[in-house]
């Protein structure tokens, strides 16, 4: 096992699952627990094929070992997979690089949700609890991948980044219908590996690929209180007007809001079929004085707004860690 104060990783033997994750919160472990997949194809790489997961562990072998700093070469027992794990004293994520046969990267995450921000228009958004099961595939932009963990108590942020998000064309599996592998629950409460199969459905894995076969893929747990929030309007809005909230963002910071307005009011609760298509547009805009307002272009049902910290501004905390912290420190400086 190795570990910081944000996570630790979890090197088991077992020949069934891959290694795990867990996220710590203040230095005390665990909320979550995550299934890191690390796979490689057995024909051509392209997403969605055919792939062999490397389960346990055949060996562990220990790179660096400071203080500071710690990295270790992993090999997967089912499938001879091997990849480097990195981590560092006070930075809440996990860098992984391929050695041998590794070809693409995935966390299990089980979440509702999950975007790819998109500075300049709408995100990328995927919900597990209006859109069909599928694999999807985000545009040629952006610079990570954010999932959402949905606690009433403690949400947070998985994000995957990478240099080059056209090389590391990641995509989300989107696992729907009353029978989904989902962890949680109505009301946003996680659920457990014993409670029955029950529920509406989740994104079982986001993927990401190790580029032309070099690249890192680099995995932040950002697990601040509340950095991000999901307020569930479910009313009709016309063009032209405007919702405000009245949530307020416990750090100060370059927030997002993204905004579902749909053509017509999702109707099947938490037991969604999995197969009707709820059709509806996203739109995205910065906030930075922490007022959350959304003028809808569109006339629709306005089914909720979405807020997450994305960046810094001269007034956050030392202390919070935003996905573009991530971005820079571990992509652009690593």
């Amino acid at each position: 096992m190795i570990e910081n104060r944000f996570f630790f990783l979890y090197l088991h033997s077992s020949p069934y699952d891959s290694i795990f994750l867990h996220a710590k919160r203040n230095g005390e472990p665990v909320i979550w627990t995550n299934e890191l997949y690390k796979c490689y194809y057995t024909r051509g790489v392209e997403v969605g094929g055919a792939k062999r997961y490397g389960h346990g562990t055949k060996y562990t072998k220990i790179l660096k070992n400071t203080p500071e700093e710690v990295v270790v070469e992993h090999q997967a027992e089912t499938y001879p997979v091997t990849t480097t794990y990195r981590i560092l004293k006070d930075k809440p994520w996990l860098e992984v690089r391929p050695v041998s046969m590794a070809h693409l990267q995935g966390i299990h995450g089980k979440v509702r949700m999950g975007l790819v921000p998109v500075e300049d228009g709408a995100d990328y958004v995927v919900d597990s609890l209006r859109d069909p099961s599928g694999l999807y595939v985000p545009p040629p932009t952006g610079k990570m991948v954010i999932c959402f963990f949905e606690s009433v108590n403690h949400p947070f942020m998985w994000v995957l980044t990478f240099p080059s998000i056209e090389k590391a064309k990641p995509y989300f599996n989107c696992d729907s219908g009353p029978k989904g592998d989902t962890m949680w629950l109505e009301g946003g409460v996680p659920g457990s590996n014993t409670a029955p199969r029950s529920w509406p459905g989740c994104i079982t894995a986001t993927y990401a690929r190790f580029g032309d076969g070099e690249d890192p893929v680099v995995i932040g747990v950002l697990t601040y209180w509340h950095n991000w929030h999901r307020e569930d309007v479910d009313r009709p809005i016309r063009k032209g007007e405007t919702y405000v909230s009245a949530w307020k963002p416990p750090y100060p910071g370059r927030w997002r809001l993204t905004a579902r307005v749909a053509e017509r009011r999702y109707d099947q609760g938490w037991n969604y079929d999995g197969k009707t298509v709820f059709k509806a547009e996203y739109f995205s805009r910065d906030v930075y004085d922490g007022n959350f307002a959304f003028t809808s272009p569109i006339e629709g049902h306005l089914d909720y707004v979405i807020m997450y910290m994305y960046d810094r501004i001269d007034e956050t905390p030392a202390n919070v860690v935003t996905p573009m912290d991530v971005y820079r420190e571990a992509i652009l400086s690593p």
